[in-house]
């Protein structure tokens, strides 16, 4: 019975925590899409850079076509209004939401403005 219990219990926060992940991607704006090398397609999610740093804190909701382990750590690069970000944003989280066969990873970071453009 206590097997059970948990394994209910696993499964309602799995599921808690899969929604407004997916909900928030949703509401985000759309900034690039591909394949990846394994030809997986992916879609970014996040809020527009506003320029006013040297660094800036970011989120970027990742979705990827099927059921996968996310990398990581994701090297990231980035423009706005002309002027080019890059760094490296790192794992926080992933959801697997099976009827629609979508993966979601949320990866935070910091993009520090490159001056070598």
């Amino acid at each position: 019975m206590k097997k059970i219990f948990c394994i209910t219990m696993s499964v309602i926060i799995m599921v808690s925590l899969a929604c407004p992940i997916q909900a928030r991607a949703e509401e985000l704006l759309l900034l690039e899409n591909g394949t990846t090398e394994e030809d997986v397609y992916f879609e970014v999610y996040g809020e527009v850079l506003q320029p006013n740093a040297t660094t800036l804190p970011v989120t970027r909701y990742v979705t990827y076509q099927g059921k996968l382990i996310p990398p990581a750590q994701l090297p990231w690069k980035e423009s706005a209004n002309g002027i080019k970000y890059e760094g490296v944003l790192t794992l926080k989280g992933y959801t697997y939401l099976r009827k629609d066969n979508i993966t979601t990873a949320t990866y935070t970071g910091t993009l520090t403005y490159n001056s070598y453009q």
